[in-house]
């Protein structure tokens, strides 16, 4: 039952890729990345691997892709950048190196697998993602499919929680995460739906609110971003049932860089359409809560227990980057001795594989993004990864300035990816759990392609309809085929 079911979901993308539709297939191993989850749940023995099956999905839309453009076109990915194309063989190399370490050190080759998807995922992501992007209307279609398939199974986390769905297929994945309502003196699993677990539903329903607030800005019509903004409205509020607080931040820091990105870029006439439209969620907002459409008893008294523990992750914030953030790195320094102890060595679900690595011991260092860096890459790793960050951000620094003469539409969409990348950075660097996710590593890639895809949109765009940026603004056309 278990091979029909996977065959089952694997042949629309055999349909796709033996056309040589690879597009078709990064849309699809979106589908692919929901539904692995419920597949894995009602599968004998709930098998860990089951979350690869989007690595597998998105890597063989990769290769038809690398068939047909015979490189990697890295030259332009990265703008020309002669630092970044010097820097990304050594980080291959040192990836090289430490998964060698971790298999002599673990000898498990399905862990060292484990890790080095970690690093490998986002680098297929964005790939791909540059390639996807440079067709203005793939990346709106594929935050749209995000946006609905999160939507329905943020129902199921709604009605999970109602006691309408119950069972394996809405249960955490194993013994799941206790959640502590002390209003109510109970502890209480947070509620997942159909993903494996509740802080895999609530980063979807984040990234889902975001995507819903940049498709709407960027639509520049005031009642579809009043509409977009009340469904980003609703999804927040079922994501507080996961009982994750972090998906708070990750939207309240999107939102907030987002706007200090647009407002600059935006005239009079689109300014006043984004305040029309922002004051028309609020009065949607207003007038949904006012229908009563809130939780009925009993649940609402579990619903505002939810709420209110939801609200006190501002006061946390601090904490957790003083110890998860600095902590968790000179945790990871004192545990790794500086050398690293081979990628895998704290991966993501190695215990869920009955796999036995460095994480129990490690386990504090690793919940930071850094502290994991250090542990399994060593200082040679952090140090690689700040070089590239900053090589990153000069190139983002050139794609905002071209930003500034393209058409309004296109920049907003594009500023709102930028912005999603980066609100996600402070949540890895002091939680890097959901991030070791390969799903979400590749949207994230895809979305940070999108975004290194400007200058050749604009390329394309200048082509066709006469110069649209400012000289030096580094607009592109590279060679298709």
């Amino acid at each position: 039952m278990a091979l029909l079911l996977l065959l089952a979901l694997f042949a629309p993308l055999a349909l796709l890729l033996a056309s040589g539709d690879w597009r078709g297939g990064v849309l699809y191993s979106v589908v692919v990345g929901f539904l692995q989850d419920p597949l894995r749940k009602i599968t004998p023995n709930q098998p860990g691997l089951y979350v690869a099956l989007v690595l597998v999905s998105i890597g063989l839309s990769g290769l038809v892709l690398y068939g047909r453009r015979g490189s990697l076109q890295l030259r332009w990915l990265v703008g020309g950048d002669r630092q970044l194309l010097t820097l990304i063989p050594w980080a291959l190399a040192l990836l090289a190196i430490q998964a060698a370490n971790g298999l002599l050190r673990f000898g498990s080759p399905l862990l060292t697998g484990i890790g080095v998807a970690f690093y490998i995922a986002p680098l297929i992501g964005l790939w791909l993602g540059f390639q996807f992007a440079q067709r203005s209307a793939a990346l709106p279609r594929l935050l749209r499919l995000h946006v609905l398939l999160a939507a329905v199974f943020g129902l199921t986390v709604w009605l999970s929680f109602q006691g309408t769905l119950s069972g394996e297929l809405v249960r955490e994945v194993g013994p799941g995460v206790q959640i502590n309502l002390p209003q109510l003196g109970v502890m209480i699993q947070g509620f997942s739906g159909l993903w494996r677990s509740s802080e895999i539903a609530a980063w979807h329903l984040g990234a889902a609110a975001c995507f819903l607030i940049i498709l709407g800005v960027s639509s520049r019509q005031p009642l579809l971003l009043a509409l977009a903004a009340l469904l980003a409205a609703t999804l927040l509020a079922v994501s507080l049932l996961t009982g994750r607080r972090k998906v708070l931040t990750l939207v309240a820091g999107f939102s907030a860089l987002y706007g200090l990105l647009v407002a600059p870029r935006s005239r009079p006439q689109q300014r006043g359409d984004l305040l029309v439209g922002g004051l028309l969620a609020v009065t949607l907002v207003m007038l949904f809560a006012a229908l009563g459409l809130d939780t009925p008893e009993p649940g609402s008294g579990v619903y505002g227990a939810f709420v209110e523990r939801a609200g006190t992750v501002w006061g946390d914030i601090d904490d957790r980057i003083q110890q998860l953030g600095v902590g968790s790195l000179l945790a990871g320094l004192q545990a790794s001795g500086g050398l690293g102890l081979g990628a895998g060595a704290v991966a993501q679900g190695a215990g869920t594989l009955g796999l036995e690595g460095a994480g129990q011991s490690v386990s504090y260092a690793a919940e930071g993004g850094l502290g994991k860096l250090v542990i399994e890459l060593g200082v040679a790793g952090l140090v690689l990864a700040l070089l590239l960050g900053v090589g990153l951000i000069r190139i983002f620094a050139r794609i905002l300035r071209a930003l500034r003469s393209a058409p309004a539409g296109f920049a907003f969409f594009h500023l709102g990816l930028l912005a999603f990348v980066v609100a996600n950075l402070p949540l890895f660097l002091v939680a890097s759990q959901v991030y070791g996710d390969p799903f979400v590593l590749i949207l994230l890639g895809i979305c940070a392609g999108g975004v290194l895809a400007v200058p050749v949109q604009l390329g394309v765009l200048a082509a066709r309809s006469g110069p649209l940026v400012a000289a030096g603004s580094a607009a592109v056309a590279i060679p298709q085929r």
